[in-house]
């Protein structure tokens, strides 16, 4: 049997197309959903430069010396329900500034019970109320990454929630929502 350049020619072409379609998987379309929680948890307030305080806070804000202190690492651990994570353990840092308590910037995380992380920054402001044991904390959050399922994740989410500061519980929480290849 003798093979053409015409038979050699539809072979390749043919053994390409399977080759191209095996190869190629199909693409998962990212899907903008609903995303809340509620959460309750305990705050702790680390000094500078103490165990557990974060670097980003230990340092001056700005070369320039716009402010000459330190600023104080806040850290939260909550658990609580999320929607698309179920339950959920929340861990996140923040720096105060002692000249200015009521802005506060940090990053987090949401621990997923299937071990899936969503990774967080935020923004808050916190504002007293009438009793001086409470201080009611309200902010904006940006999902910036994530792993597992969550691995391209993107959104926005507003938080609200209060601090008793004699006892350091936090409970609150958030709605928004997220964007993920399901």
């Amino acid at each position: 049997m003798r093979i053409t350049h015409r038979s050699r020619t539809l072979a390749v072409l043919m053994a390409a197309t399977i080759w191209a379609a095996a190869t190629t998987a199909p693409q998962a379309t990212p899907r903008r959903l609903p995303f809340h929680g509620s959460f309750t948890g305990q705050l702790t307030v680390l000094v500078p430069f103490s165990e557990g305080s974060v670097d980003r806070c230990n340092a001056n804000t700005t070369a320039a010396g716009e402010f000459p202190g330190h600023y104080l690492t806040l850290v939260d651990t909550a658990v609580g329900e999320f929607t698309h994570l179920g339950r959920t353990r929340v861990e996140s840092t923040s720096c105060l500034a002692p000249d200015s308590p009521f802005n506060v910037q940090g990053e987090g995380i949401l621990h997923a019970s299937n071990g899936d992380r969503i990774f967080i920054s935020f923004e808050n402001v916190t504002l007293p109320t009438d009793d001086p044991d409470l201080l009611d904390v309200a902010g904006s959050e940006s999902i910036v990454a994530g792993t597992g399922r969550f691995v391209a994740a993107s959104g926005d989410q507003t938080c609200a929630f209060t601090v008793r500061l004699s006892t350091g519980t936090i409970t609150g929480g958030c709605q928004g929502e997220i964007v993920f290849d399901e």
